[in-house]
């Protein structure tokens, strides 16, 4: 289970004098609220998956108030990028869905918005927040005194449906015909509108996405 995971390579971390500890979160975690989401909305999961990653924030502060391990959670946006093809996520069904010829199904109106970053911004972030000094990070403690966290995406939504028309028109630069776009019941759970506010990112951490996303698309299609 991942929060055993998570505490046993926290254990090992402690045990072995480990400073600095990377969290990947997620925005799911905030849940249902308005954008943009910054570091002082209230967590208020609608999923599992939200509900399991804010415990592991939790745990992540405990460590980090108890042992002084500099445990940093990330909050990430929709990340996407290359050897995804067997994900669950939307852009990996998109592609590999497009790529076959496929509809490509969309729960709801389409009209639902996401943050999608690719994983070279990702592995900057995280790059950033290992090298960024104690007295920057210290500084930037959230309100609730739950640790750091930061939200990490491109600052902008791009709706599931426009994504859809990407992935279309990457289709057909291949030479293949253009996935029907086919609109089912929308999914309990499912956030209506999500992107991030990485102001905090930027101040402390110097990041910044520089992948627009249909370049990024691109790179993953190929």
């Amino acid at each position: 289970r991942p929060e055993f995971a998570l505490f046993n390579v926290l254990e090992a971390a402690r045990k072995n004098h480990i400073e600095n500890f990377i969290y990947a979160s997620s925005n799911a975690v905030v849940g249902e609220q308005e954008p943009p989401i910054n570091e002082e909305k209230i967590p208020a999961p609608i999923s599992p998956y939200g509900a399991s990653k804010l415990a592991g924030e939790a745990l992540c502060s405990a460590y980090y108030h108890s042992y002084d391990i500099r445990a940093i959670s990330l909050r990430f946006a929709n990340c996407y990028g290359p050897y995804s093809d067997h994900k669950t996520s939307v852009v990996a069904k998109f592609i590999r869905r497009a790529k076959q010829g496929k509809a490509l199904i969309i729960y709801g109106d389409g009209n639902q918005t996401r943050d999608f970053i690719h994983a070279q911004d990702v592995c900057r972030a995280i790059d950033l927040a290992l090298e960024c000094d104690s007295q920057a990070l210290n500084a930037g403690r959230d309100t609730s005194d739950s640790g750091l966290i930061f939200q990490i995406g491109t600052g902008r939504e791009t709706e599931i449906i426009k994504l859809a028309d990407m992935i279309r028109d990457l289709a057909v630069e291949s030479g293949i015909k253009a996935s029907d776009v086919v609109l089912e019941k929308e999914q309990k759970g499912d956030i209506k509108k999500n992107y991030a506010d990485i102001s905090k990112a930027k101040e402390l951490l110097e990041f910044k996405a520089q992948i627009e996303l249909y370049t990024g698309l691109k790179r993953v299609w190929t």
